[in-house]
């Protein structure tokens, strides 16, 4: 069947052979996927497709007779058809109409319709009807209807455009072809803004009254009422949420209640009579009370739900002050499962009335943290998501912060923050191993309180595996090994009785209740080598004072051979300055030389001139020159060896 989208109320169809004669000993298999039976459909007139029913699917035509017995035989088949719905690109689905309402000028305001349910189609094979999940057990089953609808409001699941004017209650999967989209199509009312068009025409007053929800004052009946969550107040959410109330109400913040009349046996006939019929519309079924809860401000408080389902309750204890402290113990029970999960949940104060367990946990995220000083204004604890429960967890029980996580809203006018303390609901046993090395202090001790509330009851020390010192903390005896201060009590008897696994006890309790034993076990292995650790202190600063005399004499010799080159090269500057000196004197004894021929040159000359001069004179002149050429060989002599 091609190029459906709208059906007023029925589809008929019929199985011809060729020359348009009825066939005979067609059937199909249909399933009751709720109670699982399968049974036989004989087509006797014609196969219908209707909001009661749709038999689409997998008919086989046999010349036998068939059976439920031998349904499986398929020795006999004569044909098989597989009757399918498809759409095209201009129908995306299957949509049932004939649904226009108005409610106080309010249209298309959530119409009461008979959504197709499990058992819509019910073939055996090939071909399965999917409900939509948020619709599942999420209205009024029609009785007699072996679970083929379920009433439930239509209304606008998503802002697109596209569910403006389609609710879609399931989808049909088909072997070989796309899913189809399953519905009513009819304009629905869009619900931003709602709640103050509501406001603004005061139609109606929906009241509480202790336990009671009244609708104009009279008792709304939960059979017949829904509620209707839009988008907007569901964290994270792209899909507006209807919820049934069926035996309870489960109320959340940003709700609008919807009541209905009952729809009784005999309206149900008529209501499908007329769905049989094509020129008839369907039965109109609109809210005929409706409106929002008055304002619940400041009337709710923070618990812990444990694994998203048990609620656990709120036990107010007195501390020393007179002051309320909120308690919650945990149970065996879930100290047995090793991890659960845990959430800040929302429940309503006083008379604890449990219709509205949840309330803001919908629209708003909470936070959970481990509070470690109350006194900071500014906690910097990571957010809690789990309790890992182990007996060597010393930080699972205490006190822990609940808030309510608003953008633009004041978080306190809903639910205020809420310190709470987290407590077993028994003796609650955790331990750790202690090292004890040789300055350690104050290892054989208890707090004398811990986690704020946990009051040291008794002390115990067990050493040798036998020997057992005792410590009552209330009386405060023996006080001769044991020294109480402000803080905490300490062992100060005979410490070198002590060996190697050690055992401290610390028992507490909270508001007289068995609280925590902490069980410390020393490690004296450090303890032990004392021998070791006298050598070590006399070792370290040997090694230390090798290490800064190695340090000085590399030193030392980096300064002498740094000194050595230095004068080297002293030295070998010098001998360049002393040849560069020795060969100035040589070139200047040449010149002297050459100087003194020169002027002997010339005395000769002067000499052979005056000649004729007196005897007197040049006898003095030959007696001087005599003595020069005595002299004269020495000095040519030494010349010439530089010369040469």
């Amino acid at each position: 069947m091609k190029g459906l989208e709208e059906i007023k109320a029925n589809i008929k169809f019929f199985f011809c052979d060729k020359g348009g004669k009825k066939l005979n000993n067609v059937h199909i298999t249909l399933k009751n996927y709720v109670s699982e039976k399968v049974g036989l459909h004989f087509v006797d007139n014609s196969v219908q497709c209707s909001i009661e029913a749709c038999r689409i699917g997998l008919y086989l035509k046999h010349h036998k007779k068939i059976t439920s017995e031998n349904v499986k035989d398929l020795k006999h088949i004569d044909h098989s058809y597989y009757v399918v719905i498809v759409p095209d690109e201009e129908h995306k689905g299957l949509y049932y109409t004939g649904l226009d309402n108005e409610v106080d000028e309010m249209k298309g305001f959530f119409p009461l319709v008979p959504c197709p349910y499990h058992n819509w189609v019910g073939t055996a094979f090939l071909t399965q009807y999917k409900v939509r999940e948020s619709i599942i057990n999420n209205g009024q089953l029609i009785k007699d209807n072996e679970d083929s609808n379920i009433l439930i409001p239509a209304f606008r699941i998503s802002s697109e455009p596209y569910f403006q004017n389609h609710f879609v209650c399931g989808k049909l999967l088909q072997i070989d072809h796309d899913p189809v989209d399953i519905g009513f199509k009819i304009d629905l009312i869009d619900p931003s803004g709602l709640k103050e068009k509501i406001k603004n025409k005061a139609k109606h007053k929906i009241t509480l009254h202790g336990n009671e929800i009244k609708c104009d004052g009279n008792k709304i009946n939960t059979k017949t009422s829904f509620g209707f969550l839009d988008k907007e107040y569901i964290l994270n959410s792209k899909e507006s949420l209807m919820t049934y109330f069926n035996e309870k109400f489960e109320f959340y913040h940003g709700q609008l209640i919807l009541e209905y009349d009952e729809v009784t046996n005999i309206q149900q006939q008529k209501y499908f009579l007329s769905l049989f019929k094509q020129d008839s519309e369907i039965v109109k079924h609109s809210p005929k009370c409706y409106g929002y809860i008055d304002d619940l401000k400041q009337t709710f408080e923070f618990t812990f739900r444990i694994d998203k389902k048990d609620i656990l309750d709120v036990t107010i204890m007195k501390d020393d002050k007179n002051n309320e402290v909120p308690v919650v113990y945990l149970n065996d029970y879930y100290k047995e499962k090793g991890k659960i999960s845990v959430e800040c949940y929302v429940v309503k104060s006083g008379d604890k009335d449990k219709n509205f367990n949840g309330y803001y946990n919908k629209a708003y995220k909470t936070k959970l943290q481990r509070v470690v000083q109350q006194e900071l204004k500014h906690n910097d604890q990571p957010e809690v998501n789990e309790l890992i429960i182990s007996s060597e967890n010393d930080k699972l029980f205490g006190i822990y912060i609940c808030q309510l996580e608003c953008n633009g809203c004041n978080k306190n006018d809903y639910v205020k923050d809420r310190n709470i303390l987290l407590l077993p609901s028994t003796l609650f046993n955790v331990s750790s191993d202690i090292k004890v090395y040789s300055d350690s202090k104050n290892y054989l001790s208890c707090r004398l309180n811990i986690d704020k509330f946990g009051q040291l009851k008794s002390m115990s020390i067990i050493y040798k595996g036998k020997s057992k010192i005792e410590y009552d903390a209330i009386r405060n005896t023996p006080e001769d090994v044991f020294k109480k201060n402000d803080t905490s009590v300490e062992y100060v008897g005979n410490k070198y009785e002590m060996a190697d696994l050690t055992y401290v006890t610390c028992s507490y309790t909270a508001f007289g209740k068995p609280y925590i034993l902490q069980t410390k076990v020393m490690h004296y292995n450090e303890l032990r080598s004392q021998s070791d650790d006298v050598g070590n202190k006399i070792l370290v600063p040997i090694i230390i004072s090798v290490g800064v005399g190695v340090f000085i004499i590399i030193g030392i010799i980096l300064l002498i051979t740094f000194r050595i080159i230095k004068r080297r090269k002293k030295v070998k500057l010098l001998s360049m300055a002393s040849s560069a000196s020795d060969a100035s004197s040589m070139s200047g004894s040449r010149f002297s030389k050459l100087s003194r021929s020169s002027m002997a040159s010339q005395s000769r000359s002067k000499f052979s001139s005056s000649r004729s001069g007196s005897r007197a004179k040049s006898s003095m002149s030959l007696s001087n020159t005599d003595k020069r050429k005595n002299n004269r060989p020495k000095t040519r002599s030494k010349v010439s060896g530089f010369a040469g």
